[in-house]
């Protein structure tokens, strides 16, 4: 991570607007934490968010999720829905919504436009250590920069 902060830039001025974690993805992604407090599962309303705006505008977007081996709401740990907002809203799943494994195959020559990647609870640091997460980002940063 020190070597892609160094070599890129870091957000210094960056500071979440809630704890847990899900506040934090829908206020990214719909600019409001619903007042949600907690990351608990609850169906939004389908109302404006990041991907459906993509969508209407006609911006081809995708959200890959690891570990994300049965759907949005039935895939296993080390997958998190907590840390996949656009599934909250009007609860359902998007076909947008697929297993980061697709993003070796989308990025042969079908890249979106707007890329989401979500790693999976062990990759992001939560529940594995630094080296963890920093071997991960060794492996996927480079194929999206290349």
């Amino acid at each position: 991570m020190a070597s892609l902060a160094s070599q890129y830039a870091v957000a210094t001025n960056y500071h979440a607007v809630a704890h847990p974690s899900l506040p934090n993805y829908l206020a990214l992604t719909s600019g409001t934490t619903w007042g949600i407090t907690d990351d608990e599962y609850r169906s939004l309303s389908r109302s404006e968010n990041l991907g459906s705006e993509l969508t209407s505008a006609s911006v081809p977007w995708r959200a890959y999720m690891e570990d994300m081996t049965n759907g949005c709401f039935d895939s296993p740990y080390p997958y998190a829905l907590k840390h996949n907002p656009f599934a909250y809203y009007g609860g359902r799943c998007p076909s947008n919504i697929v297993n980061l494994s697709q993003l070796d195959v989308d990025l042969l020559g079908n890249t979106p436009n707007f890329v989401w990647i979500t790693p999976d609870l062990c990759h992001d640091e939560h529940d594995c250590n630094v080296g963890k997460g920093d071997q991960w980002l060794a492996e996927v940063v480079p194929k999206i920069i290349e």
